[in-house]
């Protein structure tokens, strides 16, 4: 045992004998320190900085409200601003007045005219009744006078020429006393159309 340790470390000893042997047997250049290598430095410092980049998009709103006019025309002028918060009764646009005020007086005018019409056919309708009256006259002398030739005739106390002429004035007083209905139911016509034109021009 003891034979076999002196072995090994006389093996030892020889290999660290030779590993000595070897490196200082090697050239001094080679064992020569390398040149020291440039290194740039720099000292740090402490910033606040930004994330920040840039991007294309669109914005859109949350809801939209289309706003449409009943009416046509050129608007005038807009009294509210993009993104501005209206409430309901706030002016928005203002569309040209001055077609609409025209057609205001155009049918002011209208309304002028009809009524006009108006008192003149009223005013035919009592000429026609006045007519009428007279009419009425007329043709009640006229049938008395006829009547009265009727029973001279028969007792031959008329000419049949005189018979005839009051025959005749009964047709025309007759004749006379249609016409003025017919005026008056014209007249009367008029009245409902005048009063029918007023209500139109004053609705337009």
């Amino acid at each position: 045992m003891n034979n076999l340790l002196d072995a090994k470390s006389l093996m030892l000893i020889v290999v660290l004998s030779i590993v000595s042997n070897t490196s200082c047997s090697k050239p001094a250049s080679s064992q020569g320190a390398r040149p020291s290598a440039n290194v740039t430095v720099a000292r740090p410092f402490v910033k606040q900085i930004v994330e920040w980049d840039e991007y294309v998009g669109r914005l859109e709103p949350i809801s939209t409200v289309e706003i449409r006019p009943r009416v046509g025309g050129f608007v005038e002028s807009i009294p509210f601003i993009d993104g501005q918060i209206v409430k309901k009764g706030d002016l928005l646009f203002v569309i040209d007045p001055r077609p609409y005020e025209s057609a205001k007086r155009r049918s002011a005018a209208l309304v002028l005219a009809a009524e006009a019409e108006l008192a003149a056919a009223k005013a035919s309708v009592n000429a026609t009744k006045a007519k009428q009256s007279e009419s009425d006259a007329i043709s009640v002398l006229a049938e008395d006078r006829f009547s009265r030739a009727q029973q001279l005739r028969r007792t031959n106390a008329i000419s049949d020429e005189e018979y005839e002429t009051r025959f005749s004035e009964r047709q025309q007083a007759l004749a006379s006393k249609n016409n003025s209905l017919a005026q008056i139911e014209a007249a009367q016509s008029k009245v409902a159309s005048a009063e029918a034109a007023i209500e139109t021009a004053k609705a337009s």
